[in-house]
């Protein structure tokens, strides 16, 4: 961090200065980050907590109401991230909820 010559604000949210970061470091150091989508199916009564939950992990792709009321959605989320989305998931949805890692 120091060659790329980041500095680091108490005052500046982490997201903002992790993309910053990034950015700066890319140049001397490849970074990449593995982006997957994963297919969720939720209860509709778990919809709606869905969007506060799914929004720290990542974007909502496609989502559509199926016939007997359950949500349907792909999230694209960061490949280190699944095990935890899968997880916050389920406890929405108490245990209800469906994932599958779609190529």
């Amino acid at each position: 961090m120091d060659e790329a010559k980041v500095k680091i604000d108490p005052f500046v949210a982490v997201n903002q200065q992790v993309q910053t970061a990034l950015k700066a470091i890319k140049p001397l150091i490849p970074i990449r980050f593995e982006k997957v989508k994963v297919a969720v199916r939720l209860p509709g009564s778990a919809a709606g907590n869905a969007y506060n939950a799914i929004h720290p992990f990542g974007e909502i792709v496609n989502e559509e109401w199926q016939q007997d009321g359950s949500w349907i959605a792909i999230v694209e989320i960061p490949g280190g991230l699944q095990d935890k989305f899968t997880g916050k998931m389920a406890e929405i949805s108490g245990g209800e909820a469906e994932t599958k890692a779609i190529k």
